[in-house]
């Protein structure tokens, strides 16, 4: 509107004007407060999938370690072992580490569904969120 169209408005028509222009921006900051609501919850979740990504790395690096571990065991029993006792010993520790193995892919597993069912969890949640709003 001009500035002249403004100066022949009435008052009360200037009043309604104003009170239309009230209401809007009370709708514009309600939007916006829902807006930043959502990132920030949005922003936990993100927190909270980075932490079960954290934990599949780290049982990654057991892993590893566990492997580490059972080579240089390996390695020194060999060096330490005579031929006779080689044999036996390679057998017992091959048992050992298959045992081993068996026990730490069983809690990998274990671990592993138990992060991603948190993981599908969580999606979800935020999924549900998101539709909520």
């Amino acid at each position: 509107m001009t500035d002249r169209e403004l100066r022949r408005i009435k008052r009360d028509e200037l009043l309604e004007i104003m009170l239309k222009q009230q209401d809007e921006l009370e709708q514009l900051r309600k939007q916006l407060q829902e807006a930043e609501e959502k990132i920030e919850s949005q922003e936990a979740e993100l927190q909270k999938l980075s932490s079960i990504a954290d934990g599949a790395l780290k049982l990654s690096e057991l892993f590893e370690t566990a492997q580490a571990a059972a080579d240089a065991y390996m390695e020194e029993a060999e060096r330490k072992a005579s031929e006779s006792q080689m044999t036996k010993l390679y057998r017992e520790l091959q048992d050992q580490g298959t045992k081993l193995c068996r026990e730490f892919q069983s809690r990998g597993t274990k671990l592993y569904k138990e992060l991603q069912s948190q993981g599908t969890k969580l999606r979800r949640e935020l999924r549900n969120r998101s539709n909520k709003k």
